[in-house]
């Protein structure tokens, strides 16, 4: 009988009978004007404000007044991307007008590291420009923080979504943080939704999850990332929401009931079993003894 009941236990098995889960990434409503401070929606800091009469200040030619608001706006954040950028630009701006070398190349260098590709106008003084292809110059010598965000090829709606996120590079070690943000771009008036994650070390990958899509068709995913420093303020972008990256996830039609290998299994199992129970049956030892019970046949 132990027999019979290991060949049922196998047979089940053999059908499915055991499942394994795999945890997702909660999904938070994402920040459009804004951050989050871990349990809702923040606006950013008055930094922006700050810098607007900053600049108001310098083109106005109060040098010291402009570089007094713009060292006020550094500890006014958290700040969005864009807001961080003018800052150290403009700030760099100041500090070269006020023939603060030293002060010009560390804010044009801050600057540079958070926005590798920026430009000045070359409408400024050459106080200003001049400063600013030295900085760029020597933040030439080191690598630009780079985020690599990665994910399989093969991808199907019933499947979770595994993304892998690394810091490939980040020289001054600002990016603690960062927020991935996922669109269905065939519903352009449905919100972002957003996942936020902690940044492993240089070299290490921060792994997470994504729920399974569903549906009976190939589906497209837009993705965007923004890193932020200690401060929350936002400090680097991977790809943007004007410009996505794109990721692909494939459709597998059900294979039809008479190509699953299960049913043959299960009638072997069945099989199995039935075989097993018959050889139990002949097998068996007689009893040593016949129960009695029923009538005799009438001998007329």
């Amino acid at each position: 009988m132990k027999a019979l009941i290991v060949i049922l236990a196998a047979a089940l098995v053999a059908c499915g009978g055991t499942s394994s889960s795999t945890s997702t990434a909660p999904y938070r409503p994402a920040c459009p004007d804004g951050v989050w401070n871990g349990t809702a929606c923040v606006p950013y800091g008055a930094g922006a404000s700050t810098v607007k009469l900053g600049k108001s200040a310098l083109k106005e030619g109060q040098l010291d007044e402009a570089l007094r608001k713009f060292k006020m706006a550094i500890d006014q954040g958290p700040h969005a991307y864009e807001t961080i950028v003018h800052l150290y630009e403009q700030l760099g701006i100041a500090s070269a007008y006020r023939d603060d070398e030293a002060g010009a190349l560390l804010a044009f260098g801050r600057l540079l590291l958070i926005a590798p590709g920026h430009l000045l106008s070359y409408q400024l003084s050459p106080t200003a420009t001049d400063k600013f292809e030295e900085a760029r110059r020597s933040s030439a010598a080191s690598p630009n923080p780079t985020l690599a965000v990665t994910w399989p090829d093969d991808l199907d709606v019933a499947r979770p979504i595994p993304i892998e996120i690394e810091v490939v590079a980040d020289p001054a070690k600002m990016l603690t943080a960062a927020t991935l943000y996922v669109r269905d771009p065939s519903q352009k008036k449905t919100p972002a939704k957003a996942v936020d994650v902690v940044l492993a070390p240089r070299g290490q990958r921060t792994a997470i999850t994504l729920p399974a899509l569903g549906g009976d068709t190939a589906r497209r995913l837009s993705l965007n990332l923004v890193a932020r420093d200690r401060s929350n303020s936002e400090v680097l972008l991977w790809a943007s929401s004007e410009q996505p990256r794109t990721l692909r996830v494939g459709y597998t039609p059900p294979t039809p009931l008479w190509k699953k290998p299960w049913p043959y299994i299960t009638g072997g199992s069945v099989l199995v079993v039935g075989v097993s129970a018959l050889v139990y049956v002949l097998v068996r030892p007689p009893p040593d003894t016949v129960d009695g019970g029923g009538t005799l046949p009438s001998l007329r």
